[in-house]
């Protein structure tokens, strides 16, 4: 799942600057850009992409998801601006060729050119703003539900003596599947057996609750914890760790997470 996810997300960025050179290159208008020197937007282009994904991976992350709102902005306004003026800088022996009537005419021309450019690099600049808060807002709103839902949620444990246990899902630390049975390790440090498939019971809980780390485990992910090796170290709230094994198939979605 997280590897579609990711798939997903590369293959609609790629979209994106297909649909933009699409758009961008037989556009003249949305370019003042030289007809002698075709080498020149390929650089521009190259410079574009470079300020988005300084803006996507480093401004949003470590400014405006931590709250520095006026400071992002000024940044991201000075970067449309910046980005624009080097635009120019790059391009200016080309408006030279421009035979203008009169100084006005030539003035309005540069003006106009340069407010649309501005206007053009802003918009590219917000689209993938708006592409790492949606993701940012989503990722937290599905942690949060995901907390509800597991602090509120129980789950009956039907134990080998025929007797129904309903446990807490946020007391289960791990399940375990041995020899047909599979045994709900809580919190408090009891542990309560059904003869039940591990499948089956991952079936029955809340998706995206509990992740598996190998065939025969399941860890509650609200727990924290840490990877040494091929073991995950699960640490409860009394201050217990409990060491299980880590397969080599979970082992890079473990680190990842981790």
């Amino acid at each position: 799942m997280e590897t579609f996810d990711k798939a997903k997300r590369i293959l609609l960025h790629i979209a994106i600057w297909g649909f933009f050179l699409y758009i961008f290159i037989p556009n003249s208008f949305l370019r003042p850009y030289p007809f002698y020197h075709p080498y020149k937007e390929w650089i521009i282009g190259l410079i574009l992409m470079s300020f988005c994904y300084f803006n996507y991976f480093i401004l949003i992350p470590r400014l405006y998801l931590t709250g520095f709102f006026k400071k992002y902005w000024i940044i991201f306004l000075s970067i449309c601006l910046l980005f624009t003026g080097l635009e120019f800088l790059l391009l200016f022996p080309d408006f030279r060729l421009i035979k203008p009537s009169n100084f006005y005419y030539f003035n309005r021309i540069v003006i106009q050119s340069f407010s649309l450019v501005f206007i053009r690099n802003g918009g590219i600049l917000s689209l993938f703003f708006l592409l790492k808060t949606n993701r940012f807002y989503t990722l937290q709103y599905q942690k949060e539900h995901k907390t509800i839902v597991q602090k509120t949620s129980k789950y009956n444990i039907a134990t080998s003596s025929k007797e129904v246990r309903s446990v807490n899902i946020s007391d289960i630390v791990y399940i375990q599947h041995q020899k047909n049975y599979t045994y709900f390790h809580l919190i408090d440090g009891s542990c309560y057996s059904q003869y039940i498939s591990l499948l089956k019971v991952e079936s029955e809980l809340p998706e995206g609750l509990f992740e598996r780390i190998n065939r025969s485990t399941l860890i509650n992910t609200a727990f924290p914890s840490r990877i040494e090796k091929n073991t995950l170290v699960l640490e409860t709230p009394n201050g217990q760790e409990i060491l299980l094994t880590v397969s080599p198939t979970y082992m890079g979605k473990m680190i990842n997470d981790n």
